[in-house]
């Protein structure tokens, strides 16, 4: 009796140890698990045509371009901004509802279809985060069919548009989560004080700060939005988690209304709208190369896409679609160094195949995960009944 309640605590202590999910993704939080970068953090811009981000309009985000890689064929979803901030965490094609920025609130997407990234992470034990500058609150948005009050004039110039989080009832039907997780940008630099850094990091300036009105307020322009951006950007790239290996992107929502263009036709919305050709760059000591413009056709999508193949996670609607092409293979294997290049100008742009994901080999075991502590599982069990065993047969008995 004493052998089989020694066994029962000793399971029972792995099993704690184990845990749920959710409280592994808090006691984990900043584990490095990515096959090709440990932490990403992805930063959206607002309502601008590729060829206005340039080294005159936006110096620091260009800068930091030249320096990491630059997608020169990438594009919004649709239009207006929530259809392109949908498919960036859960790959749903544009709607109704979020072609009108669903400004009654009456969109949330319910359960069975309302699985996104965040979900995904948490149920790898993995941990994410959502920082809205200008949200004054944790998990602000306004009441389901009443009318949305965070449209980004006033309230700190919050937008609950662009804040795609706060549309899947898994989130915004669970209070505690939603607070947890969906904070104020002030909460992004305590986190990293405290060693909180997250896996996934999602950051939306407010509707100034994002270049939004760039074209009707000068307060709101290409320039003030690059001002915002390097004391946001410059210590998340100082931080270890990046320079470990951790991945930025920098990108904007969609282009100018008149720009209805897509990369990809079999993942366009209804109207067969795309949202226009976007500035995007990745920033990642875990890239393959540095410095280089790759011209394959990506979109938010393929953003998505790219976060579920580096954490293992299956991919989304239409980030899994023929068409979408996964950013994986711009990334190296961990533990193979980047290697900066000669940045490539002009047309003659570099390409690098991006098909399917290619098999990688993890450089080191993923910490916590679930096979590695059913192993262990595994070798306590055999351990605690062998020795049973052994006492047993030495006592004689049966």
């Amino acid at each position: 009796m004493r052998r089989f309640t020694a066994l029962m605590l000793a399971v029972a202590g792995l099993a704690a140890f184990t845990g749920s999910p959710a409280a592994r993704a808090e006691t984990q939080s900043g584990n490095p698990q990515g096959k090709r970068f440990t932490h990403v953090w992805i930063f959206v811009f607002e309502n601008t045509n590729y060829d206005k981000v340039t080294a005159k309009s936006m110096p620091y985000f260009t800068a930091k371009a030249k320096a990491g890689t630059t997608l020169t064929k990438m594009y919004g979803v649709g239009h207006a901004s929530l259809t392109n901030y949908i498919a960036m965490a859960s790959g749903h094609s544009p709607n109704d509802k979020t072609r009108a920025d669903c400004f009654s609130y009456d969109c949330v997407y319910e359960k069975g279809d309302d699985n996104n990234i965040a979900d995904q992470l948490e149920g790898a034990g993995l941990t994410w985060r959502s920082y809205m500058d200008g949200m004054t609150k944790p998990c602000a948005h306004g009441k389901e069919g009443a009318g949305e009050p965070y449209l980004g004039q006033g309230n700190g110039g919050y937008a609950t548009r662009h804040n795609p989080f706060m549309y899947y009832r898994s989130i915004v039907g669970d209070q505690a989560r939603c607070d947890q997780h969906v904070l104020p940008i002030t909460e992004m630099q305590k986190d990293r004080a405290a060693g909180k850094v997250a896996n996934y990091n999602f950051i939306s300036p407010d509707v100034c700060h994002d270049a939004h009105d760039d074209s009707s307020d000068p307060k709101c322009s290409l320039q003030n939005a690059d001002k915002w951006l390097q004391p946001q950007l410059d210590p998340i790239l100082a931080s270890k988690e990046y320079q470990s290996g951790g991945a930025v992107f920098l990108t904007f929502d969609e282009a100018e209304l008149a720009d209805g263009s897509s990369c990809c036709a079999g993942v366009s919305g209804a109207s067969g709208a795309g949202g226009g050709h976007i500035a995007t760059a990745i920033l990642s000591p875990a890239l393959a190369k540095r410095g280089e413009s790759i011209d394959t056709p990506y979109s938010h999508y393929s953003l998505l896409r790219t976060v579920e193949d580096n954490f293992g996670l299956p991919a989304l609607r239409n980030a899994n679609d023929p068409s979408t092409a996964s950013m994986i293979n711009l990334f190296a294997v961990r533990g193979t160094a980047s290697t900066p290049t000669t940045a490539v100008n002009g047309s003659t742009t570099a390409t690098v195949n991006n098909g399917s994901p290619t098999t990688v080999v993890p450089a080191t075991t993923k910490s916590g995960s679930g096979s590695s502590k059913l192993w262990l599982l595994g070798v306590l069990l055999a351990a605690i009944l062998g020795g049973a065993f052994i006492v047993s047969k030495r006592r004689g008995t049966s």
